[in-house]
């Protein structure tokens, strides 16, 4: 487990940030991409097509607890932060800083 120190919340809470942000784009994109729609006008084709529908939201709202976790856990290292004395332009400044950084990394993970 890793120990929140001052030499350490901003990259720590830039990371959970970052992770945050990402999700929140998979999680729009799934809600608009993963509408299940009857194959054929029949009741097995419309009760299929509802019953995947309602699987795939209880798939989304798991992500989505996930994702309110994480938020909350960047609010708590926001605090720490501050308590640290990280003004909040420095702790923007941060995210700013290893923004690109982080990008970088996600597209090595995804090629």
């Amino acid at each position: 487990m890793t120990q929140i120190d001052r030499t350490n919340v901003l990259a720590v809470r830039n990371e959970l940030q970052f992770q945050a942000e990402q999700m929140q784009v998979a999680l729009r994109r799934a809600r608009d991409d993963c509408v299940v729609r009857p194959c054929g006008g029949d009741l097995v084709s419309r009760d299929a097509a509802l019953s995947f529908g309602r699987k795939v939201e209880q798939i989304i709202a798991v992500h989505t607890a996930h994702l309110h976790e994480i938020i909350e856990a960047v609010g708590r290292l926001t605090e720490t932060a501050h308590h640290y004395g990280y003004t909040e332009e420095a702790i923007t400044a941060s995210l700013d800083a290893a923004r690109p950084r982080l990008t970088a990394r996600l597209h090595e993970y995804r090629a």
